[in-house]
This record gives structure tokens, C-alpha cells and sequence, in this order.
């Protein structure tokens, strides 16, 4: 089988981010204008002996044939998208794909044999009366893919792991980049503000908002509870939490989650943290869906292809990411 050209692949799978509100410039690709404005500083590239690999990053996929493993940093759209469009060229059985746990029901039957998952695990996790001295509170406070009712929820989860008096005596630190608050709309910057009032609601108004600079020049995040708000609809693992627990920082403790994956290897990133490997039970798992087969597919590729006004292209989104991909994904999300 004759491998399709990269860009064939996937281009228009992260076109509907790029190519409706960059600015044009002669002396940056699209990709490094991409990753100045929305996923910085989450998308940056970092070092793993696993090869992390971000396909919405713009890279040659041809790439991917020349190591034997990669973990894939995508999140739910991207990954939709490679598994449907990526030549099976890849799986020669013996390249191993990974991805992150929380997108098990993603994988197609072709795929399955050439996929282990993986999540990222620090020394120390809090809750459950372990309480931290510090805390750092981040994400993407965008309305498009971090629309404020995940917020709410995810702060309103953070408050209820801890009591009153913990939070008090906690450093809050806070930090989310100002993005556009439509990417189709006109040029603006997200209120952060809106987000600001949930956290002094939820938590406390005693809170720090320093620069990222700040952040970076500390190399001692010890006894700190790193907390990212991210749906993961297009970077799940980011660079940002690396740099954390890489440092030190831990991470909230889990809920009890889903006994259908295998731990069959550990990893160690740093002196602070692994990335766990798993297999997962898929024969006695929910049977894979196509998550791109909804009605509204057509319509919204052919939205981007035909560069339709940024009206009409948001209210597609709207309609295919809003209301369809996301119940799709908290539907299946835990089994």
C-alpha cells in the first residue's frame, strides 16, 4: 500500500483551529503560529525516551515510520482522526502506538494489537487528608474547547477533595494564558476574569497570577498539587504538566477507575514521576463506535474545505463538537 501523502492525512483535521484565525505572516509557518497563540505553552515539545509525538503539531506522519514506538500526546479529535485517515502501513507489527487511557474507546479493530495506553503517574498524588503547602491551578480557559460548565465542574471537583481550612492554608497559584475567546469570531482576548470569580468562589480570593516566566525559573515544585484543566479535545498530554511534575509536583488522587487495563510496564520520565504502560480488555469492552460517523460530519468537512465565513464555520462546530462529540466522549469515557 502506497503511503498518502502526508498533509492528505490529516491536514484539514487541524485546519479547523489553524486556518480560520491566524494571521498570515512571512516568516512563520502555519504550525508556529499555531502553536504561539492557542496551545502554548500545553503543546511544546519535550524529551521522553517513548517518543512523544503530537500529530495536530503539523508533522510529516511519514515520521512515524521510523521508530518502533511512539506516545501519541494527542487528545479526542486529533486521535479521531489519525485512526480513521492513518495508513496501515504503520501497524508492521512490531510499532507499538501509545495512548493516553481515557481514549481506549477510540481505537479501531484494525488497530487494536498495534496500541498500548499509557497515563503519567508523580510520587505524590493529595486528597484524602494529604493536603499540600502550594497549588498550581492551570488549563485552557478558552469557551470553544474549555466551555465554562467543564470549568465549573472542575473546579467545584478540586474544592470538594479538600476542606475549607486546607484550602486556606494552601499557596494558590494560578496561571491561564489569555487566548481568543471565539476562534472564528473577531480578534479579543478570553475574559479571564469570568474564570477568576469561579476560582475566588470556589476556593479562595487570596491567589497568586503570576507570569509563565515566573513559573519556569522555579526548580523546586515539591509539595505542590499540580492541577490542569483540560477537557483533552486536542493536547492531552502537555508539556506543562511534564515541566511540573518533572519538578516535583504531584497530582490529585484518582477516583477508582476502570479494572479493564493491564499495567505491564513503568517508565521513569524524571526523578518525580513515571508514565505507566497498560493493555486494555477490549473483547470485554463496549464494542468500537466510529465517533466521526455522525449525520453532521459531511456538513462540517465541507465547511472548512470551502472556507466558509467564521459565522458560519462556528455554528458548525457548535453543532458537531457541542452537542455530538462531547456526549460521545462522556458517554463512553468511563465503562
Amino acid at each position: 500500500m502506497k503511503i498518502k501523502e502526508p498533509n492528505e492525512i490529516i491536514q484539514w483535521s487541524y485546519d479547523f483551529i489553524q486556518s480560520f484565525y491566524l494571521n498570515n505572516s512571512e516568516t512563520q509557518t502555519d504550525t508556529e503560529r499555531m502553536y504561539a497563540h492557542y496551545l502554548a505553552p500545553f503543546a511544546e515539545k519535550y524529551y521522553s525516551p517513548l517518543n512523544p509525538f503530537l500529530i495536530f503539531g503539523g508533522a510529516d506522519i511519514s515520521h512515524l515510520m521510523k521508530k518502533d514506538v511512539w506516545l501519541l500526546r494527542d487528545g479526542l479529535i486529533p486521535l479521531s482522526f489519525f485512526f480513521k485517515d492513518a495508513p496501515l502501513d504503520l501497524m508492521d507489527g512490531q510499532r507499538k502506538f501509545l495512548v493516553h487511557k481515557d481514549f481506549w474507546f477510540l481505537i479501531p479493530p484494525e488497530w487494536q494489537k498495534s496500541v498500548l495506553f499509557y497515563d503519567m503517574i508523580p510520587s505524590t498524588f493529595f486528597g484524602n487528608g494529604i493536603v499540600p503547602e502550594k497549588m498550581v491551578l492551570t488549563g485552557i480557559a478558552n469557551d470553544t474547547l474549555a466551555d465554562i460548565d467543564e470549568f465549573v465542574q472542575a473546579i467545584t471537583d478540586l474544592a470538594a477533595a479538600f476542606t475549607e481550612k486546607e484550602i486556606k492554608s494552601m499557596q494558590i497559584i494560578a496561571y491561564f494564558p489569555n487566548k481568543r475567546a471565539d476562534l472564528w469570531g473577531k480578534w479579543q482576548d478570553e475574559n479571564i476574569f469570568k474564570y477568576a470569580k469561579l476560582i475566588f468562589k470556589n476556593l479562595k480570593l487570596d491567589i497568586e497570577f503570576p507570569e509563565w516566566d515566573i513559573l519556569q525559573s522555579s526548580m523546586d515544585y515539591q509539595n505542590t498539587l499540580y492541577y490542569e484543566i483540560n477537557s483533552g479535545a486536542i493536547v492531552k498530554d502537555t508539556s506543562v504538566q511534564q515541566m511540573f511534575l518533572s519538578r516535583g509536583a504531584g497530582l490529585l488522587k484518582k477516583k477508582n477507575e476502570t479494572t479493564s487495563f493491564k499495567m505491564i510496564k513503568k517508565h521513569q520520565i524524571s526523578l518525580y514521576h513515571n508514565v505507566e504502560i497498560y493493555e486494555f480488555d477490549f473483547k470485554n469492552s463496549l464494542p468500537y463506535e466510529n465517533p466521526l460517523k455522525d449525520d453532521l460530519m459531511p456538513y462540517f468537512k465541507k465547511i472548512i474545505e470551502k472556507g466558509t465565513a467564521p459565522r458560519v464555520l462556528s455554528e458548525g462546530w457548535e453543532k458537531w463538537y457541542g452537542t455530538y462529540i462531547k456526549k460521545y466522549y462522556k458517554a463512553r469515557k468511563i465503562i
